[in-house]
C-alpha cells in the first residue's frame, strides 16, 4: 500500500512538473490547442498562438489559424492555406487597417489567396468614374460633367421621349411647350422677361409701355395682348422691334379682343423682327 502511495505522489509530481515546463515553453515559443477530433492533429483544425510570423517558424496543417502576439492591426491573424505538414503556406489575413470593410469598401486577393492591398478602378471616359482613395479613406464616384437640377450639362445629341437621331441636336418624341406666363394688368408700364417663359399674355388696363429683357440669339417669342372691358388701350413698342415696312401694326382697340405678336432675337444687332396677328 505504500509502495502504491509513493509511486501515485511520484505520477502527480511528474505531471505538475511537466505542466509548468509546457506553460513556460508556452509563454516563449509558438503554441497550438487542438480544436476538433484527434484525427484532425495531422489535418488542421488547430489554433496556435505567438510572437512573431510564423511563415518558415511553425509547422501546420491546411485549416490552421496562427494568432500572433506582437502584431500590429492587421497583421494580427493568419491562416495556414497549403503545405500540410510544412513551415510554409502561411496567410495573413488583412482587410486593411485591421478593421472590417465598410459599404463601397473592397479588398482583393492575389493568386494564393492571400488579400492584398485596394485597387483603383475607373470607368469608360464619359461615364461614371470610380476611385478608391486607398486604405482607410473612401471610394468616390463622380462624372464627367454636375447632372444637378442647376447645371449646365452639355450633350452632343438627345432624345427626348425617343432615341436621339444622328443628324438634330435634339429629337422632342411628343408635345413640348413653354407654360403661357399671365399678367391680368399691364399697368402704364410692363417689363416682358423672357427668361421667365417664352410666351406672355398681358390684358392691357391702361396705354402702355412696353420693356423686353434677357433674349437670347434666336430665340422665338410670343406675346398676347387682349384689351379690358372698356377697350382702345395703346402700346409702345421697345425701339430694338423692327416691323415690316418699317410700320408697327396698329392694335384692335375693341374690348376684349386679343391680337397675337410674335417676334424673333438677333443678337448680331440687337434687334427683335416682329409681327402681329389682329383681332382674334
Amino acid at each position: 500500500m505504500k509502495k502504491q502511495h509513493l509511486l501515485t505522489g511520484f505520477l502527480a509530481a511528474s505531471a505538475l512538473a511537466m505542466s509548468g515546463i509546457l506553460y513556460a515553453q508556452s509563454q516563449q515559443f509558438k503554441t497550438c490547442v487542438q480544436v476538433s477530433a484527434a484525427t484532425m492533429a495531422t489535418h488542421g483544425g488547430r489554433i496556435c498562438s505567438g510572437t512573431g510570423s510564423p511563415e518558415s517558424a511553425l509547422v501546420g496543417w491546411v485549416g490552421d489559424i496562427y494568432l500572433r502576439r506582437d502584431g500590429t492591426a492587421g497583421t494580427t491573424l493568419w491562416i495556414k492555406e497549403s503545405g500540410a505538414g510544412t513551415n510554409t503556406g502561411w496567410g495573413q489575413a488583412t482587410t486593411g487597417g485591421g478593421s472590417a470593410p465598410g459599404d463601397g469598401a473592397y479588398v482583393t486577393a492575389t493568386a494564393d489567396g492571400i488579400l492584398a492591398t485596394e485597387r483603383v478602378l475607373t470607368g469608360t471616359a464619359n461615364q461614371i468614374t470610380i476611385t478608391d482613395n486607398g486604405a482607410n479613406s473612401t471610394i468616390v464616384l463622380s462624372l464627367p460633367q454636375s447632372i444637378a437640377t442647376a447645371s449646365t450639362p452639355q450633350f452632343g445629341k438627345i432624345g427626348i421621349g425617343g432615341a436621339a437621331d444622328a443628324n438634330a441636336v435634339a429629337v422632342f418624341n411628343g408635345q413640348y411647350y413653354s407654360p403661357l406666363q399671365t399678367v391680368a394688368s399691364s399697368g402704364v408700364a410692363k417689363t416682358i422677361d423672357w427668361d421667365t417663359g417664352n410666351e406672355h399674355r398681358v390684358t392691357l388696363s391702361d396705354n402702355c409701355t412696353f420693356t423686353f429683357s434677357h433674349p437670347v440669339n434666336g430665340g422665338r417669342y410670343v406675346l398676347l395682348l387682349t384689351q379690358d372691358d372698356d377697350g382702345s388701350r395703346t402700346v409702345v413698342w421697345p425701339g430694338t422691334v423692327l416691323w415690316p415696312g418699317g410700320v408697327a401694326p396698329t392694335l384692335t382697340t375693341a374690348g376684349n379682343k386679343t391680337d397675337l405678336c410674335t417676334f424673333q432675337y438677333i443678337a448680331a444687332t440687337g434687334q427683335y423682327l416682329g409681327a402681329c396677328s389682329l383681332n382674334y
